[in-house]
């Protein structure tokens, strides 16, 4: 079960290009081991996502993409702030809602619609 203290170990242990990248920026001292989620997901996981959008990496982003969705449908609202203030709004400055939405899942569409109600 994802927990928001688990977040980083389940994302790390779920998607290797995540952990990949994770263990890149600890190696490099860009962020260390006591970074929370919020910085976890802004530095790692966006950019992996955005590097798998844009050099259509289909199966790595469908798997991103899933983790996203289980993240927005938690019931834990620290974990779904993650996914929308650390993530879709980082991916929405950087991609069309016409490449976002369609590999969104529902939960996920629904935050998104929220952060885009919220920012304009």
């Amino acid at each position: 079960m994802l927990t928001y203290d688990n977040l980083i170990s389940s994302v790390n242990e779920i998607i290797p290009e995540v952990k990949n990248k994770y263990d890149e920026l600890i190696k490099t001292g860009i962020i260390d081991n006591e970074v929370g989620n919020h910085i976890v997901f802004g530095y790692v996981y966006v950019p992996v996502l955005s590097y798998a959008i844009k050099t259509g990496k289909k199966e790595l982003v469908k798997n991103m993409f899933s983790f996203l969705e289980e993240m927005a449908s938690s019931e834990d609202r620290r974990i779904v702030e993650v996914c929308d203030q650390s993530v879709l709004e980082a991916l929405n400055d950087e991609f069309d809602d016409n490449v976002l939405i369609p590999l969104m899942g529902e939960n996920t569409k629904v935050g998104f619609a929220a952060l885009k109600s919220y920012m304009y």
